[in-house]
């Protein structure tokens, strides 16, 4: 999709004129990342809204043990900030890194208060988003804490696998991938793939994968829950 109506048909910009949002498309820095780069460290201190054109992204939670898990993930159309983009010199809480060859758009912090200040709707666009972001960071922490790990992975397996159809697939997540993904450990989630191998659930091989039995992934997820 061409930049200007991917911005355009994106809150906060698509409360802007066709005016405005040409202005502020100019002044954009635009950075291309390569796949495992990183955007910004944890504890960085990042005053900028980034907007994903093309590519995908990770936040990423780091423990003092080297685990890693993957917050959220955002792809084109979607914006991230860093803390200190609103409050001065507050470090980011994550790392943002790239997960596909990705091309951002960035505005540092005295573009974005001209923005706001100048333009009130593009401003509540903002709150809104950020009221979803809140409502998004219960339903991550709610499925960390009161989830048991068959069905964050069962939960994990449908959506990444949702258009998947009867066939085999091929693997695009690695075990490290999916376990950043619903907070575990690789060996924790190869021992899960092979439980739910052994009933039937799914077949699994080194490069492939088939989903055999939606049914009875969506009763984990929903018997497990709480």
């Amino acid at each position: 999709m061409e930049l200007f109506s991917l911005l355009s048909n994106n809150a906060p910009f698509s409360s802007l004129s066709e005016e405005k949002l040409r202005n502020i498309q100019k002044v954009a820095i635009s950075r291309n990342f390569l796949k495992g780069e990183f955007v910004t460290h944890r504890d960085d201190i990042w005053p900028y809204l980034l907007f994903v054109q093309t590519g995908e992204i990770h936040a990423i939670k780091e423990s003092g043990k080297g685990r890693s898990f993957v917050i959220e993930t955002f792809h084109p159309g979607d914006i991230f900030w860093g803390l200190s983009l609103f409050e001065d010199d507050k470090p980011n809480p994550m790392a943002i890194q790239v997960a596909v060859d990705s091309k951002l758009l960035l505005w540092n912090k005295e573009q974005m208060e001209n923005i706001i200040s100048d333009d009130p709707q593009f401003a509540w666009g903002v709150f809104r988003l950020l009221a979803r972001k809140m409502g998004r960071a219960s339903e991550i922490v709610e499925a960390v804490v009161f989830r048991p790990l068959p069905s964050r992975l069962a939960n994990l397996l449908l959506h990444q696998f949702e258009n998947a159809g009867d066939g085999f697939v091929s693997r695009e997540l690695t075990l490290d991938d999916m376990a950043a993904r619903i907070g575990s450990t690789r060996e924790m989630v190869c021992k899960l793939l092979y439980q739910f191998s052994d009933k039937g659930i799914i077949d699994i091989h080194r490069t492939e994968f088939r989903i055999n039995k939606r049914d009875e992934l969506k009763t984990i997820v929903k018997r497990m829950k709480g």
